[in-house]
C-alpha cells in the first residue's frame, strides 16, 4: 500500500477541503438546510396568511413594523436562526430554486422592501421562483425605481432624441428589470445641459418658486438649510458657489426640475411598458400584472410613505 509523504499529505488535505468549499459555494449563499426549511413549512402551514418580506434585517429594530405572519428573507451569516428567518440571496437562482422547491405554494404575499430594489438582478427565471413560492392567488409586490446612473456626454437637440438614445442604450434587449440608465443632466455644467421638455413654459412658475426658495437659504448654516429643505421636500442642495450666483442657481434649479420631469416621463412611457411589464408578464402571465402609481406597500415603509410606482403580480389558480 502506497504511503503519502508527510509534507504532501497535508497539502492534499487542504486542496480537498478547498475544492469541497467551492462545490458548496457554487450552489448559492443559502444557509438553510432541509430541517430548517421543514420547520419553516410547518410554521407557515399553521398560519392563515403567511407573508415573506425581502431585504429587511430581522436583527434590527426594523422588525417591529411586522406582525407574526411575516417571514424574513435576508442574506447574512448564520446566527440565531428561527423558522421566521431565511438566510438566502434573493439574486441567487440556486437559493431561490431551493426555496421554491421546498416552500412551494406557501406565501400569501412576497414583498420587497423599498430600500432594496437597487440591489436586484432579476430575470424571468428569478421571478418564476418567487411565483412558485406563492399560493394560488398570492401576490408578489415591489416598488421599482430606475435611477439615472452614468453621465451621457452627448448633446441632444430635442426631447425625443434624448429619450430614444437612453432607450436604445439602456432599455432595449435587457433581460433583467432595469435599475439604472445613462443620463445627460449634470448640475452646474453648461456643456451637458438637457434639452427642454415639451411645453417647458408650464414649469417656469415652479422654477421661479424654487429659485427664490434657494436664494433664501444663503447665509444659513448647513443644519438650518437642510431643515428648511426637508419642510418642503426638496432633496438636493446646490454647492455654495452655485447657491450664491443667481445665473448658475436658476439654471441648476431648471435642470433639476427637468430631470424630475424626464424621470417620470421615461419611467411611465419607456421603462414600464418596454421592460418591467413584459418581463413580469412573461413570468406571471399577461392578465396577472398590475401597475399602480402613488400607492403604499402592504407594510409601513422606512423610506417612502407611497411608492411612485407599485407593481403587483398575482399567481393564477393553475
Amino acid at each position: 500500500m502506497m504511503t503519502l509523504d508527510p509534507i504532501v499529505k497535508p497539502i492534499l488535505s487542504f486542496c480537498w477541503i478547498f475544492l469541497l468549499s467551492l462545490s458548496v459555494s457554487s450552489t448559492g449563499n443559502a444557509v438553510l438546510g432541509k430541517t430548517h426549511l421543514e420547520n419553516v413549512k410547518e410554521l407557515t402551514d399553521s398560519l392563515n396568511t403567511p407573508k415573506l418580506v425581502m431585504g429587511v434585517n430581522p436583527e434590527t429594530e426594523s422588525i417591529k413594523r411586522f406582525d407574526d405572519s411575516y417571514f424574513f428573507l435576508n442574506e447574512g451569516e448564520k446566527g440565531n436562526e428561527t423558522p421566521r428567518i431565511l438566510r438566502a440571496d434573493f439574486n441567487s437562482l440556486a437559493d431561490l430554486k431551493e426555496l421554491a422547491e421546498n416552500l412551494s405554494g406557501t406565501f400569501e404575499k412576497i414583498v420587497l422592501d423599498d430600500s432594496c430594489f437597487k440591489f436586484t438582478k432579476w430575470t424571468v427565471n428569478h421571478l418564476k421562483c418567487f411565483k412558485g413560492m406563492l399560493k394560488p392567488g398570492g401576490e408578489f409586490i415591489f416598488g421599482p425605481y430606475a435611477l439615472p446612473g452614468s453621465l451621457l456626454r452627448v448633446d441632444f437637440n430635442n426631447w425625443g432624441d434624448l429619450i430614444q438614445v437612453v432607450k436604445e442604450n439602456y432599455i432595449d434587449n435587457q433581460n433583467t428589470l432595469v435599475r439604472s440608465y445613462g443620463f445627460p443632466f449634470y448640475y452646474g455644467n453648461p456643456l451637458y445641459k438637457a434639452p427642454s421638455p415639451p411645453n417647458a413654459q408650464q414649469y417656469e412658475p415652479q422654477i421661479q418658486q424654487e429659485f427664490e426658495f434657494y436664494k433664501s437659504l444663503r447665509g444659513l448654516d448647513e443644519e438650518a438649510a437642510s431643515m428648511r429643505r426637508r419642510e418642503i421636500e426638496l432633496g438636493y442642495m446646490p454647492a455654495e458657489e452655485i447657491l450664491n450666483d443667481d445665473e448658475k442657481l436658476e439654471e441648476t434649479v431648471r435642470q433639476a426640475i427637468y430631470e424630475d420631469v424626464f424621470k417620470k416621463v421615461f419611467m411611465e412611457n419607456v421603462v414600464i411598458p418596454e421592460n418591467y411589464q413584459p418581463i413580469m408578464e412573461e413570468a406571471f402571465g399577461p392578465d396577472h400584472v398590475k401597475i399602480e402609481y402613488n400607492k403604499p406597500l402592504p407594510f409601513e415603509s422606512n423610506w417612502f410613505p407611497v411608492q411612485k410606482v407599485l407593481i403587483t403580480a398575482t399567481r393564477g389558480n393553475e
